[in-house]
């Protein structure tokens, strides 16, 4: 039924599409006919956007749409609805173009829709749908300028992006979408400002942007996107104060996000993003426990990392990604039992690690970090060998290490950190 009813809509907007340009035949346009038939072609290409039809009719739909917005702007310029209705066909031709990832001509669409909403807004300076799509066009421009070397651009679309989306929620209190658009835009521009090394920037709006996500989640509590969305900041404004030596808060930050993302595996337990980035959140606390000689809290975070990677490959047994992470956090746990001294626990990690990089690596061969990784376990099981006055044995298991290292200079002979442990190792 939901089929037909798409099948339905189309027919008939191309069959109003029709009356006008057949009505053009006999009487020539209006600026109401040009803009109802802009219409006609703006409602047909979303409804295409939307369910995915008709793919490669689409931008020439909206091309259509804007063409006859512009005939009936000439007419009638100082009709503001006009100008809008070019902002939202411009935005929809971006997010088509974005969407096949065809970067530059995404970035011009979404321009060429701030700088119509921009010019509209005046006129309707408390509607939120207005406001929303102003808000998405700065939001989506942004994420392309942060791709591109436009990096600087890119923190004035986000800031821009949360203007917008902060008029909407002051306007619509309860509005999902607009809370979770708010959040992403204060967390993009705290990637950005991170990746300046601004970090007390980044860190007030990641905090700006948990605090919207809490207000989304008091508002939408059974939503299960919020919780990771959350977890997600939380980790990364961690990330930022570890960067400003605030040691003992970044603990308290990456506590929050791991709590906030076993909430979303409550709701959705096959979420594997949610399962990655907690293991990886896990694996983040678990080095700072190992960095402030906190062995025991460390082991708990590692163990527990180890778990969730073995959670994710199953889920994904061809993913070489999640074999590689689930060793590099063996070998951190193996390297937490060695500074305890529990030797056949730290050789079982180790063993472990190595076990995991070969799954990784019979998946994906050139896989490098996969390489370096298992010539770093090999060299931690000869380095508990020689502990053990058991030489002989250390000295194959480290030319087996090299061996490793090699196998990354073959493909990157530049590789520094190859290099250097192919060095020590010798």
């Amino acid at each position: 039924k939901a089929l037909d009813k798409i099948e339905d809509a189309d027919q008939a907007y191309r069959q109003s599409i029709s009356c006008y340009e057949t009505l053009s035949q006999h009487i020539g346009y209006d600026d109401m006919a040009l803009y109802n038939m802009g219409l006609s072609w703006l409602k047909l290409a979303f409804l295409h956007l939307e369910h995915d039809r008709q793919q490669d009719q689409l931008e020439s739909e909206f091309e259509q749409a804007i063409a006859a917005f512009e005939q009936a702007r000439k007419l009638a310029p100082n009709d503001p609805k006009i100008g809008l209705k070019i902002a939202d066909a411009q935005l929809g031709l971006g997010q088509f173009l974005a969407r096949g990832e065809k970067w530059p001509a995404a970035a011009e669409s979404f321009e060429l829709a701030v700088q119509s909403y921009d010019k509209i807004t005046s006129h309707f300076p408390d509607n939120p749908t207005v406001l929303f799509n102003k808000g998405q066009a700065y939001l989506q421009l942004g994420t392309i300028q942060q791709q591109q070397p436009q990096q600087g651009q890119a923190i004035w679309s986000f800031q821009r992006a949360v203007e917008a989306f902060t008029a909407v929620t002051k306007a619509q209190e309860n509005d999902l979408e607009s809370f979770k658009r708010l959040a992403e835009a204060y967390t993009a521009l705290g990637d950005l400002q991170y990746g300046f090394s601004q970090f007390r920037e980044a860190i007030d709006n990641y905090k700006a942007g948990i605090a919207t996500y809490d207000r989304a989640i008091a508002a939408h509590p059974q939503d299960s996107e919020l919780p990771y969305f959350k977890a997600v900041a939380l980790a990364n404004l961690a990330g930022a104060q570890i960067a400003t030596n605030d040691v003992q808060t970044a603990i308290k930050s990456y506590s929050q996000a791991i709590f906030m993302y076993r909430t979303t595996l409550e709701k959705a337990p096959d979420f594997e993003n949610a399962i990655f980035n907690l293991a990886l959140t896990l694996s983040s606390l678990g080095t700072i426990y190992s960095h402030t000689d906190q062995a025991t809290e460390a082991i708990q975070c590692f163990s527990e990392s180890v778990e969730m990677y073995e959670q994710k490959v199953q889920q994904t047994s061809n993913d070489a990604s999640g074999y590689t992470s689930k060793g590099m956090a063996e070998i951190n746990l193996a390297e937490v039992y060695t500074r305890q001294s529990h030797i056949q626990k730290a050789k079982e990690s180790y063993r472990a690690a190595l076990e995991s990089f070969e799954a990784a690596l019979a998946i994906e061969p050139d896989d490098l970090t996969a390489h370096y990784n298992k010539g770093l376990a090999h060299a931690g099981i000869a380095g508990l060998l020689i502990e053990e006055s058991q030489h002989d044995r250390a000295s194959a298991i480290y030319r087996h290490a090299i061996q490793a290292y090699d196998q990354v200079l073959q493909r990157d002979p530049q590789n520094v950190d190859s290099l250097y442990n192919k060095g020590v190792t010798y």
